[in-house]
């Protein structure tokens, strides 16, 4: 029996249950296969449409390591990540296409402010979130293919982007 002023729930925390609601309400919501656990996390998978016929579109999630079995599926509302990804990969999983339509949810819609970059990376820190966001040069332009501010929605858009809880 809990005394009184004692707490409940110390892991609950309103702003990431918003973004954790967010993300799932702006990706409606997709049924996630577990793909592999690595280092103490799990991963989870959703394949996107994509029009391009050489690389495929996935929305990647990494949780805490949990006890599923790789091949299950989670819809994305009961996976609680650390870090979210959209990614082209050349490397095909067979999996059912996933649709949704982007939308601006205001939750979202936050300006990205470019911190560091390099050939490799650039890094953003997100107005008024606890999120940063990694995008991932492409092509022969590596070093100067983004700009030094810009919009999460449209980060999460490229599928290059690496979004992690601070």
């Amino acid at each position: 029996m809990a005394h009184y002023g004692e707490t409940i729930n110390d892991g609950y925390d309103p702003t990431r249950e918003g973004l954790y609601q967010a993300f799932t309400q702006y990706f409606a919501n997709p049924t996630m296969k577990k793909l592999k656990d690595v280092n103490g996390y799990s991963m989870y998978i959703a394949k996107t449409d994509s029009q391009l016929g050489i690389e495929f579109r996935y929305i990647i999630v990494f949780i805490p390591q949990d006890e599923a079995l790789v091949g299950s599926a989670e819809k994305m509302d009961k996976l609680r990540w650390v870090s979210l990804q959209t990614r082209m990969l050349r490397e095909e999983h067979r999996l059912p296409i996933h649709a949704y339509y982007p939308e601006r949810l205001p939750i979202l819609d936050k300006k990205i402010i470019l911190t560091y970059k390099d050939d490799r990376q650039y890094k953003y820190n997100v107005t008024d979130l606890p999120l940063t966001v990694t995008l991932l040069p492409v092509g022969s332009t590596k070093g100067a293919e983004y700009v030094s501010t810009g919009n999460l929605v449209s980060a999460l858009e490229t599928y290059q982007t690496i979004v992690s809880l601070l």
